[in-house]
């Protein structure tokens, strides 16, 4: 599967919106706010089969190179889904030879 996300100012609401959309027919939308240094982001969404899914979803900065991003209030259909969280560290290119 392929994902591809679009991230943008919405001039209706006057904040960030987001728009994801996967190769197998997926697709969702978000709506963003900053809280300090951290991004809440509200994620909605349909599945390729069909199921809709929602979510809370924050980015809270981890250092200079990273970040965390958490995901809560998961909901998959009728199904609640465990939180999930994952470090992302930026990793310079390493210098060619």
């Amino acid at each position: 599967m392929q994902v591809s996300q679009r991230i943008g100012w919405d001039p209706l609401n006057k904040r960030i919106r987001s728009w994801v959309f996967d190769s197998e027919g997926g697709y969702g939308e978000s709506l963003w706010t900053r809280n300090g240094d951290t991004w809440l982001i509200k994620a909605t969404g349909v599945r390729p089969d069909g199921q809709t899914a929602s979510a809370t979803n924050m980015l809270v900065p981890a250092g200079k190179d990273s970040y965390v991003w958490r995901s809560n209030d998961r909901i998959v259909g009728d199904e609640v889904v465990a939180p999930i969280e994952v470090k992302v560290v930026r990793k310079l290119p390493q210098p060619k030879k």
